[in-house]
């Protein structure tokens, strides 16, 4: 799976890398696209003076007109699955416009790659158009301006606006923060010394951050492909005739790639890194929690949205890395059934889940830790949700450290813990 979205978000990284290299050589070096516009003779003679630059180029942006449906099919398999009909119903749509564009943009450079060094050197026939310059005309029309310039934009737009309101959405709720489990930061062994805390603190916010930025990648992904489909077509409006904007065209080329690339980080990290996935690699401890600020204002009792749910307490992560190392390690002695994965909550909601699963000793002191107290409350503290001393119910702290129930054998049910001996 992590091979298949590294190789996914890599077609979109080469894909804009070589349109913006290929148009921006073009640009610089031919004044792409407004020698498409200049008499046929002159452009085809200034074209054919260096040709090996206009085939480097030129294969650029038509290995970038050609990975459009590879990277069509990496958006549909980021985004399978999705309940969402609109989505689902649009896939065909959005593979068929990638056909499109693709073919179309093609066919402009083969006019690059192929009628202009045949053509490149024509007979010099005085007081006459030679076949070769009347031949190059009429595919810099067809292939060049027509197709190239003007439909294979417009396909594009369309492809552009077609991923960005119906695929990123889809692109980014299958990421795992996004998911029913919201898993932040990465799993990491527990750091002794002096400045273990530090450490772990740090790490945990570079992830808070990074996490930050990437909330932000729905709305920033939506908004420059609409950007981007209203320069395409601007751009093709001015090859066109419609409106005098020479700059545009190459500009919108540019942006898209940029784009491209955005995107193509998108479906990168939509998969949960190796080292956070079951399974994988050594053992993992609990992610390291930073503190919460404390909740004020009229919606203090409400739950937290999504992109509230983090940072949390570096207490929950130094508790849950207390009890894992308390547990056995497989095939010792005493290590009994399966255990699935321990979570942190915060007000109910789950949102990081360990990475590692051991086998508890059955000890005496755990038999405290019964269903109707799942969260695994310190010895002699009420459950949650209960009375306490004072009549008064007390309130779900803001972080705990909760055991899921056991799945290894396919029961739903906790295990029955040994009961407390009598006490004399």
């Amino acid at each position: 799976m992590r091979r298949g979205t590294d190789a996914g978000a890599a077609l979109f990284v080469c894909c804009a890398l070589a349109n913006a290299l290929g148009v921006a050589g073009m640009a610089r070096v031919f004044r792409y696209p407004g020698v498409l516009n200049e008499p046929a003779g002159a452009a085809l003679t200034a074209l054919g003076s260096r040709i090996g630059t206009l085939a480097l180029l030129t294969s650029l942006t038509a290995v970038a007109a050609f990975l459009l449906v590879p990277l069509t099919t990496a958006v549909i398999r980021a985004g399978y699955g999705d309940p969402a009909p609109a989505r689902r119903g649009a896939r065909w749509l959005l593979l068929c416009l990638a056909m499109a564009a693709g073919l179309s943009m093609m066919f402009e450079w083969s006019l690059w790659l192929v009628a202009v060094p045949l053509l490149a050197h024509p007979v010099e026939v005085p007081g006459r158009i030679t076949p070769d310059v009347l031949t190059f005309d009429s595919l810099r029309v067809t292939a060049g301006l027509l197709s190239g310039e003007i439909i294979g934009p417009l396909l594009l737009a369309g492809w552009t606006a077609l991923v960005a309101t119906r695929f990123v959405g889809a692109v980014l709720d299958s990421w795992w923060p996004f998911g029913p489990l919201r898993p932040v930061g990465r799993g990491m062994s527990p750091r002794g010394g002096s400045f273990g805390r530090l450490i772990a603190t740090a790490r945990v916010w570079t992830d808070w951050l990074r996490l930050r930025g990437l909330l932000w990648a729905r709305p920033a992904l939506v908004g420059g492909g609409l950007l981007c489909s209203a320069l395409l077509v601007a751009g093709a409006a001015s090859t066109a005739g419609l409106v005098s904007l020479p700059p545009v065209p190459v500009l919108a080329r540019l942006v898209w790639s940029l784009w491209m690339a955005a995107v193509g980080t998108a479906v990168w990290v939509r998969v949960a890194p190796r080292h956070d996935r079951p399974g994988y690699g050594p053992r993992r401890r609990p992610i390291a929690l930073a503190p919460s600020p404390p909740a004020t204002g009229p919606r203090t009792g409400g739950h937290p949205a999504a992109f509230e749910r983090i940072p949390y307490r570096f207490a929950a992560y130094d508790a849950a890395v207390r009890r894992d190392q308390s547990l056995p390690r497989p095939g010792q002695a005493g290590s009994g059934p399966h255990i699935s994965d321990d979570a942190v909550t915060v007000a109910g909601d789950e949102v990081i889940v360990q990475v590692a699963a051991w086998a508890p000793v059955p000890r005496a002191e755990d038999a405290d830790a019964q269903p109707g107290n799942p969260a695994g409350d310190r010895p002699g503290a009420p459950p949650m949700g209960t009375a306490g001393a004072d009549g008064a119910e007390d309130p779900d702290p803001p972080t705990e450290i909760v055991s899921s129930q056991d799945s290894s054998t396919g029961n739903p049910e906790p295990r029955d813990l040994p009961e407390r001996p009598d006490e004399d």
